[in-house]
């Protein structure tokens, strides 16, 4: 019996039922007609039951392809999907996905984008007085003094950060590259925070809330800066 195509009638139009019975060997009965691999690239299985049911033992793959290929086409299996064509290479179908939408990302800050206005704003004018006093003070040490800007709080630093401010809501704090117990008499406002999580560097934190507070703190503060100029 010859295939289709080739001068007789198909002999699926026989096997249908057969066939579709032997799909189950493949996979799924409802989905096996649709998938492109069965039909373009048939299994040897399929090609040893066509020979024997046609009684046509030299049927090859390439008669099978091709022959399936125009029963498909000619909706012989319901559902069917279009076949490439096998002449030049078996197409594959298009399954290029849309485009996934990118979702909206904040804007990162830069760490330009730091800088004296973004930790005064919004803080009160007698803690901003404060900060401009000890901010002098520091500069004043050495004309060397690089100030840095971080997100936290600003750093002083020769060879050495030695000093750090963060302006609060209610008090400006200090945090000093220098231990606690290296201070003589230390002042009420002053802690060890050695052992305590905080932002700044340095093992002494000083909390300033009036200008009474003030020449302390710088006598503090230059502690921490010779401290710096020893070590370097």
């Amino acid at each position: 019996m010859a295939l289709p195509g080739i001068g007789q009638t198909s002999p699926f139009q026989n096997l249908k039922p057969m066939a579709l019975d032997s799909c189950e060997t493949f996979g799924s009965r409802s989905s096996i007609p649709l998938r492109e691999p069965i039909f373009a690239n048939p299994p040897k299985k399929l090609l040893l039951l066509l020979r024997h049911t046609i009684g046509d033992e030299t049927l090859t793959f390439p008669q099978l392809k091709a022959s399936l290929h125009r029963t498909v086409e000619a909706g012989f299996f319901s559902g069917a999907v279009p076949m490439p064509s096998p002449i030049g290479g078996s197409a594959k179908p298009d399954r290029t996905a849309a485009p996934k939408k990118t979702p909206p990302t904040k804007p990162a800050i830069s760490k330009s984008t730091y800088d004296e206005p973004y930790h005064l704003q919004g803080k009160p004018q007698q803690l901003v007085n404060l900060y401009r006093q000890l901010d002098t003070f520091c500069l004043s040490l050495h004309p060397d003094i690089q100030r840095n800007y971080s997100k936290l709080y600003i750093g002083y630093k020769y060879i050495h950060t030695f000093c750090c401010l963060r302006i609060q809501s209610h008090s400006l704090k200090a945090w000093l590259h220098l231990k606690y117990e290296e201070i003589a008499n230390p002042p009420s406002f002053a802690r060890d925070v050695s052992r305590i999580g905080h932002w700044g560097t340095g093992d002494t934190e000083l909390i300033i809330r009036s200008e009474s507070e003030i020449p302390e703190a710088q006598r503090l503060i230059r502690l921490a800066f010779e401290k710096a100029q020893r070590n370097g």
